[in-house]
């Protein structure tokens, strides 16, 4: 599917820009969950260490030799470079089964040297990613990788090839503090090695929701938000084939927040009743954008998005079911001289500020661009950078200048395009289908299924 350049540049901008405002809550309790079992693999390391010796990783130098195994062990290789074929999509959203598809999420991005470790009660199997039959043992609850100038050193041995998949012999593998599922792929790609967990999707959907969502919603709007997260991965696993990209997602907000396994049955079961299917626009998986709370903006007159690529983000109806929630609307004061500080990342020369203004917006009431005036006269910032600010929540604001202090007054929590989460929880609580929910923020779409 081909986008827009500069609909993708936007696109990219929100999600690396706007922050959400429940990710950092699940974030740390992943970390919480994951100190336990990260403590007991350890302990359990200990009494391996002996056997160590034992594995196969035993010479300087080490090359894949075939075994018989299971072929599920796999990374699905031949999605590295395959667009999701057209046919698997159908508009019966009832069909019993659907599809298993894998994608492939950005863990660690890390300039050589890169040094990680991976634990793994169970031990690890070293796959061969271009030949399933090939794999090696490794019979240790820990395993240390260094990535050095294109080669892959596994506890100080090296392999023969640039890239390996990892995966537990039982169960998941925890990274850096965090539990996953599936695989994990690393690979040496240009000055850079990417470790990339490959995953089902329905299980990246259930991990992703938990990261976006919040608790105490009804079950319905954890439906609705799980159709959005699964067609915004499905866009994104066609993006990255038409691109030519390794990895499809990142698991940060540049894309959708993703930590790891959780336990949370509620959440998985929203993911359950709503399997395989995604929202279309002409056949194609959409973009499908959310954010926290929209603060009744009408996305149809928001500049700088290529509605004629995506239809389906032009709204035209204001959302009014997001104006009762806590973070509609939102005030944030600074000190002149704490702006100024923080302002001086983006004009360094700039000089203890006087007064702040909004000298442009656009027929969405959204901040393009903000004029300062200081002991050096005006100049001024754009929106996107003012948003980058501590306690600026969104676009929508006016300024107030006081003699000490410059005070923001603002609606929405986010960037203001697609979903809405706060408005869409209201809709289903008066009623509202996930469907007629969904309809409303992305007009104009199809629902489809992933089916086999």
């Amino acid at each position: 599917m081909q986008y827009h350049y500069k609909f993708i540049i936007f696109h990219v901008f929100c999600f690396i820009y706007f922050g959400d405002v429940d990710a950092k809550r699940h974030q740390r309790q992943q970390s919480r969950n994951s100190k336990s079992e990260l403590a007991k693999v350890v302990a359990n390391d200990k009494i391996r260490k002996s056997e160590q010796n034992k594995s196969n990783i035993q010479p300087d130098q080490v090359t894949f030799h075939q075994t018989n195994t299971d072929s599920s062990l796999y990374i699905e290789t031949h999605q590295l470079k395959k667009v999701i074929p057209q046919d698997i999509y159908s508009t019966d959203v009832t069909a019993t089964k659907s599809r298993s598809i894998q994608i492939r999420v950005l863990l660690a991005d890390t300039p050589s040297p890169a040094h990680w470790s991976i634990l793994s009660e169970s031990g690890f199997w070293l796959l061969d990613p271009r030949n399933q039959k090939r794999r090696i043992s490794v019979d240790a609850a820990s395993m240390t990788l260094l990535c050095h100038t294109g080669s892959i050193f596994i506890n100080n041995r090296r392999l023969t090839r640039n890239e390996v998949v990892v995966k537990a012999k039982e169960g998941n593998v925890i990274f850096d503090g965090r539990t996953y599922q599936g695989s994990l792929y690393i690979v040496s790609h240009g000055e850079k090695t990417l470790l990339i967990n490959c995953i089902d999707l329905e299980d990246y959907v259930a991990c992703v929701l938990y990261s976006e969502a919040w608790p105490g919603w009804p079950q319905e709007m954890n439906k609705v938000l799980a159709i959005a997260i699964r067609s915004y991965g499905v866009a994104m696993m066609r993006q990255a084939a038409d691109s030519k990209r390794i990895y499809h997602v990142k698991n940060n907000v540049a894309h959708q927040v993703y930590a790891g396994v959780h336990g949370n049955k509620l959440l998985h079961d929203a993911v359950l009743q709503t399997g395989g299917i995604i929202m279309t626009y002409k056949n194609k998986p959409i973009i499908a954008m959310y954010d926290a709370c929209c603060g009744g903006i009408v996305t149809a007159r928001m500049k700088g998005i290529n509605f004629t690529q995506a239809p389906y983000l032009a709204r035209k109806t204001s959302c009014t079911s997001c104006k009762t929630c806590k973070i509609f609307s939102w005030t944030a004061e600074f000190d002149k001289g704490e702006l100024t500080t923080l302002l001086k990342r983006h004009i360094p020369k700039l000089s203890r500020i006087k007064s702040l203004y909004v000298s442009k917006k656009d027929p969405a009431g959204l901040v393009q661009q903000v004029s300062i005036k200081s002991g050096q006269g005006f100049v001024s910032i754009s929106g996107k950078k003012m948003y980058g600010l501590p306690k600026i929540k969104s676009f929508c604001y006016t300024i107030e200048n006081t003699p000490s202090k410059i005070i923001f007054k603002g609606r929405g929590y986010g960037h203001h395009v697609g979903l809405c989460q706060w408005g869409a929880c209201q809709m289903v609580r008066d009623g509202t289908d996930y469907k007629r929910t969904l309809h409303f923020y992305y007009p104009g779409v199809t629902f489809m299924k992933i089916v086999r």
